[in-house]
């Protein structure tokens, strides 16, 4: 069997102290394979988004471990190993949309013609190639 990408032992994740105190995510366990298709399901503030970022090391646990064993430690996860997706809107307001999509790529070191080609293949696909040179305040954020 092939090595987990990710692994959460027992994590729980508390935002503040005392009596106001939210815990997030409690003692959250599982581990998650290459080609794992996975759903978080549950209503509005129920901790999904919280143990992503856990899991995605963007967050550390209150209590617990988070390792990934296939893609060594959290401090060499990015750029380009995890990449995340976030629910809001992220966009960079001054970048037209194919600058958007290339700016993570040039962050990583690509030089600005290869990049321009890899997020031009990605608008593409997902069949917004027309978008390309809208602004996001031009653009659905759907």
């Amino acid at each position: 069997m092939t090595e987990p990408l990710v692994v959460a032992m027992g994590v729980s994740r508390r935002f503040g102290s005392g009596s106001t105190a939210t815990e997030a995510v409690r003692e959250a366990s599982c581990a998650v394979y290459p080609r794992d298709r996975i759903a978080l399901i549950g209503p509005s503030g129920s901790g999904k988004s919280t143990l992503l970022h856990l899991l995605g090391g963007i967050d550390l646990p209150s209590a617990g471990t988070v390792s990934w064993p296939a893609l060594g430690p959290r401090e060499g996860l990015r750029p380009g190993k995890i990449v995340d997706v976030f629910q809001g809107p992220s966009l960079l307001p001054p970048l037209s949309l194919i600058e958007n999509v290339h700016f993570p790529l040039l962050l990583q070191g690509m030089a600005v013609r290869d990049a321009a080609v890899l997020a031009a293949a990605a608008l593409a696909r997902f069949g917004v190639a027309h978008l390309r040179d809208k602004l996001p305040e031009e653009i659905s954020a759907g």
